[in-house]
This record gives structure tokens, C-alpha cells and sequence, in this order.
């Protein structure tokens, strides 16, 4: 459990200083990308275990998409929600594109 409120937390820290940096300031359209890149973050490593299917696999990477998407697009508008999303889809690919490198398909083990 720790080790999920790490990599969350870390997450959240990179991609806040990388929004600062490169925007200049922290409001909350960074930071509701910056949620984004932490939930894809813990989302992705949850999901690399070998007990989970596909089919869960993607039931729950797109629930996660439509539940930032609606959230986002409550709170700041639907641009802010769809670059939210788009931050989440680019980090759950990478994640994955990352694993299928590796003779185990799976960047935990």
C-alpha cells in the first residue's frame, strides 16, 4: 500500500515541477493534468500483474479516462478535460510500450 502512495505522490511531484517549469506557474488546469499523469502512474503499475486480463485491463483504463474526462470537464471545461485524458492515455501507453520490451511483459518483475 505504501508503495502505491509513493508512486502516486512522486508522480504527482515530477509532473507538478514539469508543469511549473514549463508553464511558469501552478494553477488548476496543471494541477488537474498533473492528477491525471499520477493516476495513469498508479493505475498502470496496478494493473501489471499477471492475475489481471485484458478484457479487466481495459474495462478499467477506459472508466479511468471517463471519470477524469467527466470531472475535468465539470471542474474547468472540456479543452482541460481532454488534455487531462490525453495526458493519462500518452503515460498508460508508454507504460505498456515500456513492458512489451521485456521478455516478461511486465516492468514489476
Amino acid at each position: 500500500m505504501l508503495r502505491y502512495v509513493l508512486l502516486f505522490a512522486g508522480a504527482l511531484l515530477l509532473d507538478g515541477i514539469i508543469e511549473y517549469l514549463t508553464v511558469g506557474s501552478l494553477g488548476p488546469v496543471e494541477g488537474f493534468k498533473a492528477l491525471s499523469f499520477a493516476s495513469a502512474a498508479l493505475l498502470s503499475y496496478y494493473l501489471d500483474q499477471p492475475k489481471m486480463t485484458l478484457p479487466v485491463k481495459l474495462g478499467l483504463s477506459v472508466g479511468a479516462m471517463v471519470l477524469i474526462f467527466l470531472i475535468g470537464s465539470w471542474w474547468l471545461g472540456m479543452d482541460v478535460a481532454v488534455q487531462g485524458v490525453m495526458k493519462f492515455a500518452m503515460l498508460f501507453v508508454a507504460y505498456y510500450l515500456l513492458a512489451s520490451f521485456r521478455s516478461s511483459k511486465s516492468l514489476r518483475s
